[in-house]
């Protein structure tokens, strides 16, 4: 610059400081948005594995984990991990991952559905959630790494009652069953369920840096519903009628290091991502992006990826899954996730 035009531009930010101040404080921000998009997220402690070898292995772990749950009173008992076995390995068994502050008691009926078709059941619950103080104060303490420790404990446990272990999460679940399709290879199916992958309001480009974002300030509590709050006609007794920005985060997180995974290297399981056009909550921009990138990336070619969403004309919630939704239809819902894992 030279120096006349040093001169013009130094009398222009005297005369226009606040203009100026503004776009100073644009460009800082445009900047920082930039930076956190391409910081990759990783886990600071990756979770132990230490598969199953038997059936009764397995039961020995569940029953530990279900005794522990009886011992803490603060608990809903309803919301306990609950297991339904046939009292032997059988061929198949699923894990079911229930959503961002609701509990086991979520796919009770569709567990049940799958028990009666031969499999055995495991619908655990996940840390900080289940607790009969439905504003529990814990759920900002939830991080990705206790997620993932969570999540692996109990593909491990289902190593011991089937031969082929399907999983299926919904929401927070279904961002579970993302991570541990891309990080597992002794899962058969993995089908997430309108994963929580992104935020349905924010713009598919932003999801990244906002997910850092939430990770960094404070943590900020947020009602379902910022009218009625802890009245809340949607919210059944079991599920919490409100959600952090931390815990959040823990899943976006999870959800980013999955992608960051799947850049490198194709799941080696069968992946059948089933949204819902209607769904306000989960961003389906990110949700397509990722099954882009499993389908069509270089050396993806021998990856299994499917995907499947409900028409808008069938106006499902974002929760598909719980049958006490009247807004919801599961009597359609069900038959389409069997249809689609090949289960009659």
């Amino acid at each position: 610059m030279g120096k006349k035009a040093q001169n013009r531009f130094t009398v222009w930010l005297s005369r226009h400081k606040i203009l100026a101040s503004l776009l100073f404080l644009l460009g800082a921000f445009a900047t920082l948005v930039a930076a956190m998009a391409f910081l990759p997220f990783k886990l600071q402690k990756l979770p132990e594995s230490s598969p199953a070898t038997s059936f009764e292995g397995a039961m020995m772990r569940l029953q530990a984990i279900i005794k522990a749950q009886n011992a803490q009173p603060e608990l809903m008992p309803v919301c306990h991990t609950k297991v339904m076995s046939h009292g032997e390995k059988v061929e198949n068994v699923i894990v079911l991952f229930h959503g961002l502050t609701s509990c086991p008691e979520q796919f009770a009926q569709l567990g049940e559905q799958f028990f009666g078709k031969g499999y055995n059941v495991i619908i655990p619950l996940q840390p900080h959630h289940g607790e009969k103080d439905r504003l529990n104060p814990s759920l900002p303490e939830m991080s990705s790494e206790e997620l993932a420790q969570f999540a692996t404990q109990y593909i491990d446990i289902a190593r011991g009652l089937g031969e082929n272990v399907t999983i299926a999460g919904i929401s927070g679940g279904g961002t579970l069953t993302t991570w541990l399709a891309q990080t597992r290879d002794d899962i058969q199916t993995a089908m997430p369920i309108s994963p929580f992958l992104g935020i349905r309001f924010v713009p598919t480009w932003l999801n990244r840096p906002v997910a850092k974002l939430l990770d960094k300030i404070p943590n900020i509590w947020m009602w379902w519903d910022p009218i009625k709050k802890e009245d809340n006609p949607y919210t059944d007794a079991y599920q919490y009628p409100r959600y952090t920005t931390k815990a959040i985060a823990a899943y976006m997180r999870l959800g980013f290091i999955a992608e960051r995974a799947a850049k490198v290297a194709a799941p080696t399981v069968k992946v059948i991502v089933v949204s819902n056009e209607s769904d306000l909550s989960v961003n389906l921009g990110v949700i397509d992006q990722f099954v882009s990138l499993w389908r069509e990336n270089p050396g993806k070619e021998d990856a299994e990826i499917q995907s499947y969403r409900f028409d808008s004309s069938l106006k499902l919630p974002h929760d598909i899954i719980t049958p006490q939704r009247f807004e919801g239809n599961t009597t359609i819902v069900y038959p389409i996730i069997f249809e689609l894992l090949g289960v009659e």
